[in-house]
């Protein structure tokens, strides 16, 4: 990661590493259809950047989210501020 701009292949795919097998038997859906979750893949990861980032923060006080991941308990913050930044500075491989 450069210190303002994290990359997927650096930075969030090992995030998301211990959940990859877990996750591949969700199935979201948007407007170009289903898909099985694939944490692995940064093309998955970017098309449903939304739902993971309420999930990821769902955990949180006041979240609203329904369905908070990962399951067992919410990751560092720092992990999850990384995630935030990483969308936030446009999600590069």
């Amino acid at each position: 990661m450069t210190m303002d701009r994290p990359s997927f292949e650096q930075d969030i795919r090992p995030i998301f590493a211990p959940y990859v097998a877990c996750m591949k038997n969700v199935v979201l859906t948007d407007d170009d259809g289903a898909a099985e979750m694939d944490l692995a893949s940064y093309d998955c990861v970017v098309r449903f950047h939304q739902p993971i980032r309420v999930a990821l923060t769902g955990y949180r006080p006041g979240s609203t989210a329904p369905h908070p991941m990962p399951p067992g308990g919410a990751l560092p913050d720092d992990k999850i501020d990384l995630f935030l930044m990483w969308v936030e500075t446009g999600m590069a491989r």
